[in-house]
């Protein structure tokens, strides 16, 4: 099961059975003219899963995979490298801390989970459907 929040975009990878999975984040989007940094969170309700997702989405721009936590440990994608810290907080949470914010991170950011490796982005998993279990309802 993979699952990703956001106002306009989402996420499920099926392996055998679906179930129902609410995760909460705050805040979503950033704005480079209201502070110097910026720290999102993202907590899973119902599961605690071991693979954790940041993406980001510029206004008018495919989503982009920022870090993947597997048991804790982030793996940034190249471009993310510097001035992004994401920490798995507790079972439940996960954090992603941006230490300087620059324009070019004013962007909607969206979190996900996922109890096995998924997809990295929704046109990977549009293109893997059937070698993967992906599923995107992203249009």
């Amino acid at each position: 099961m993979f699952v990703m929040l956001g106002n306009s975009f989402s996420v499920l990878c099926v392996s055998g059975v679906s179930q129902s999975v609410t995760i909460t984040q705050w805040p979503h989007y950033i704005s480079r003219l209201l502070v110097a940094w910026q720290k999102f969170h993202c907590y899973q309700n119902d599961t605690d899963y071991e693979y954790l997702y940041w993406y980001k989405q510029l206004r008018g721009k495919d989503i982009q995979l920022v870090v993947v936590l597997v048991v804790g440990t982030p793996n940034f994608e190249e471009g993310f490298k510097s001035g992004f810290q994401a920490v798995k907080v507790n079972e439940k949470q996960w954090s992603l801390t941006i230490s300087s914010v620059q324009g070019k991170d004013e962007a909607f950011y969206l979190c996900a989970a996922s109890s096995h490796q998924c997809c990295g982005t929704p046109q990977v998993c549009d293109k893997n459907i059937q070698q993967r279990g992906c599923y995107s309802s992203h249009t």
